[in-house]
């Protein structure tokens, strides 16, 4: 789960609206329980959201980051603890 956080987190830095995660003073990082409470799955692939305020200002509104299963790969193989959650 801890990749998988950095994979989102990596996504997530890549939008100017995530404030708490641009300010390195915050020191502001993903933990399991971020990413297992808000996701959806697809045909393509998954996509993770977060509430307004998890990332950035609340005025920034929430947050949506999706991923292909190309992505998400390495993530769907045993004994990966997300994988009955998330299999394609």
């Amino acid at each position: 789960a801890k990749g998988l956080c950095e994979l989102i987190r990596v996504k997530a830095k890549k939008n100017p609206m995530t404030d708490w995660l641009q300010d390195t003073d915050m020191k502001k990082k993903l933990v399991p329980s971020d990413i297992t409470q808000f996701w959806v799955k697809g045909k393509a692939g998954c996509t993770w959201e977060f509430d307004p305020y998890a990332l950035g200002s609340y005025a920034s509104g929430p947050f949506s980051f999706e991923f292909s299963w190309a992505e998400l790969k390495p993530f769907l193989k045993s004994p990966n603890p997300l994988k009955k959650f998330i299999t394609p």
